[in-house]
């Protein structure tokens, strides 16, 4: 069932706690690997569609469900609505449609003659709220429905040849919940991070979320070679001044040394992260602060060592060689 391309990864950011920072280390995720010369697809599965809303923006909608609709894609005409939705989400593709990804503002780089230079950028599919919901709500007491209809559906999008010909890189942000569409997302996934903020309610997710793993990975499905592996978890939030933070990480080091990103690795609590979300910020990316600047600094190794623990040194160099083949 899973007939990925080895160098094709689907990293899903899990936690059924909400806002310990799924949204923002998808988005700090997404960036770095795109200027890592990688084709970056982020697909927003959470109802409250933050990361559609921050990439390409949400519309007000008060009479619907979580008060937002995405909007009308610019590439839709009338003449594709027998198979798309006006407002293409990836919502759609559980309802047998198509789907259409938007380019966000990070695109391949082309020299004066239109030839490609750079590879990197970032696509997105984006979320719907209302059909999110409808989704949960229906499948969510009919499990003989669910496998075939819900959670293998994504899985199966992915391994369609053209999206891993787009593609590298598949980023899922999912939602707070373990609902039909979570399960989507953790079926599909060949690797998990766990974002966490070191205080003791946010901790209580870390276990179910260890529990979800273990579960999968005894589904059919899941042969030795297709297990999903978990990156680790990864402090976000951090007030490393505070004794309470710096006790809980203590804790976690000693307990669950083999799943914690190494100690030096995590992201600070800082206002620089949070600013990168208003429309009119400037610079858009954290990566485009100062090499100096804190949460730069965090940001590069967080995702430096994420990097290197989904992609092996060989399967790097084999990604090096198709960019220095296709794009010279």
């Amino acid at each position: 069932m899973y007939n990925f391309n080895p160098l094709f990864k689907v990293i899903a950011c899990i936690n059924q706690k909400g806002g310990v920072g799924k949204t923002s280390v998808a988005a700090i995720l997404s960036e770095y690997l795109a200027f890592r010369d990688l084709r970056v697809l982020l697909v927003d599965l959470d109802m409250q569609c933050n990361s559609s809303d921050h990439w390409i923006g949400m519309e007000a909608a008060r009479n619907k469900v979580g008060g937002q609709l995405p909007p009308v894609h610019p590439e839709y005409t009338e003449e594709d609505e027998h198979w798309l939705c006006a407002r293409s989400t990836i919502a759609d593709i559980f309802d047998g449609k198509g789907v259409l990804p938007w380019p966000t503002y990070i695109q391949p780089e082309e020299d004066d003659d239109e030839n490609i230079i750079n590879p990197g950028m970032v696509d997105i599919m984006l979320g719907h709220p209302e059909k999110l919901e409808k989704i949960n709500t229906t499948f969510a007491h009919s499990e003989s429905e669910m496998d075939d209809k819900v959670i293998n559906q994504l899985l199966r999008f992915l391994q369609k040849e053209e999206v891993q010909d787009s593609y590298d890189v598949v980023i899922l942000d999912t939602g707070p919940s373990r609902s039909p569409i979570f399960r989507a997302a953790v079926r599909a996934a060949t690797h998990i991070v766990v974002p966490f903020e070191p205080e003791v309610k946010s901790l209580q997710g870390i276990n179910a979320m260890l529990q979800v793993r273990e579960q999968e990975n005894y589904h059919e499905l899941r042969s030795e070679g297709n297990k999903l592996q978990l990156v680790g978890l990864l402090p976000n939030k951090v007030r490393m001044s505070t004794s309470l933070h710096r006790k809980e990480l203590a804790k976690m080091y000693k307990e669950m040394p083999a799943i914690m990103m190494p100690k030096d690795i995590y992201l600070p609590l800082s206002t620089d992260f949070p600013k990168r979300d208003v429309k009119e910020a400037s610079p858009k990316s954290v990566f485009a602060l100062p090499s100096s600047n804190k949460a730069r600094f965090h940001a590069d190794k967080v995702c430096e060592t994420i990097f290197n623990k989904v992609w092996s040194s060989n399967e790097q160099q084999q990604l090096a060689s198709i960019n220095e083949v296709e794009y010279a």
